[in-house]
């Protein structure tokens, strides 16, 4: 079977569709994995940050026990 100019080329841009397709789906399956990582480095920052505030505090009630 033979194919037209213009089919060859519209099936051509479909296979180059659905190329792009799978690409962007091979790099979104990843995208959980990135979210949770992230996730738990806000974690550990806000953890960091709320001892920071702690011992801020801490420190303010030395000095002014002084």
């Amino acid at each position: 079977m033979q194919l037209k100019s213009g089919e060859a080329q519209k099936l051509a841009m479909i296979y180059s569709e659905l190329e792009k397709e799978k690409s962007l789906l091979l790099k979104t399956k990843n995208i959980p994995n990135h979210t949770k990582k992230v996730d738990r480095q806000l974690r550990i920052v806000k953890t960091n940050l709320l001892s920071i505030k702690f011992s801020l505090q801490e420190i303010i009630k030395l000095l002014k026990n002084k």
